[in-house]
């Protein structure tokens, strides 16, 4: 299956034959047309995590995985809510000739899911956090998810008040603005952040991206924690999307 049109050539395409079953956390429904996947708690330590999905949605690859991974290891809750209001195309479902038909309709997901929505998203799962008692929040974002992290952690409404860190995995911020029609261009995302970032770069992202290159030379001059506490990996040896995507011997 070819990969999502905002991922570089050679990046995987959706994980097809997920298990389902076993998992530990629950659906939910936050209001405002939000569902999401919600795991773990925040009753000790108040801490939380905001998973960002990727291009082919939230209830796809290894988001329940990671995020009852990460509830476990941490202590913490996970919530994986779905950006794209349940417009998610099913491309990991595909059979025959439907992958003629889903792929424009990912494309147009993609153009479609614009910054405002994405805010709304952020708004909405917030609101559902601090109500459960989350106090430090927290995002990790896959591919697509990367830039709605890296979004939200520029806005001075979010971070670093709300939002205090972002993890993200193999990310597509130098393609999706453009897609989603923002009116802000990559490197202006990236130089608008307010919180510490860890980016974990495959073989397939641009310089801009990677240790050494234009994101992380723009955060040390910002200063303060963000210079201090951000760090840049890169996997050379891993193509886009192996995160959340990719081969289990190589994970």
């Amino acid at each position: 299956i070819p990969p999502s049109p905002c991922c570089p050539q050679g990046a995987y395409g959706p994980l097809c034959n997920i298990e389902s079953k076993g998992y530990k956390g629950k659906y939910e429904d936050l209001g405002s047309g939000v569902l999401a996947y919600v795991t773990g708690s925040c009753r000790e330590g108040g801490k939380a995590v905001i998973m960002c999905h990727d291009a082919f949605g939230f209830d796809t690859g290894r988001h329940m995985e990671h995020a009852d991974s990460i509830a476990e290891r941490c202590s913490c809750l996970v919530i994986c809510p779905d950006f794209y209001h349940g417009g998610a195309p099913q491309m990991e479902k595909f059979s025959g000739w439907s992958i003629f038909t889903r792929m424009p309709r990912l494309l147009y997901i993609l153009r479609s899911t614009k910054w405002p929505i994405v805010l709304q998203v952020f708004g909405t799962t917030l609101t559902f956090l601090e109500s459960q008692g989350a106090k430090k929040i927290g995002c990790i974002g896959f591919c697509w998810g990367a830039y709605a992290l890296w979004r939200a952690c520029g806005e001075e409404d979010l971070a670093p008040g709300k939002l205090v860190c972002g993890v993200s995995c193999h990310p597509s911020v130098h393609n999706v603005p453009g897609m989603a029609g923002d009116e802000l261009k990559p490197r202006q995302i990236a130089e608008r952040v307010r919180c510490p970032q860890l980016v974990l770069a495959s073989k397939d992202e641009p310089a801009d991206w990677k240790p050494g290159g234009w994101v992380e030379a723009r955060l040390q001059e910002l200063g303060g924690a963000v210079a201090a506490s951000s760090k840049f990996k890169a996997y050379e040896g891993c193509w886009h999307g192996w995160v959340n995507r990719g081969d289990e011997d190589i994970r």
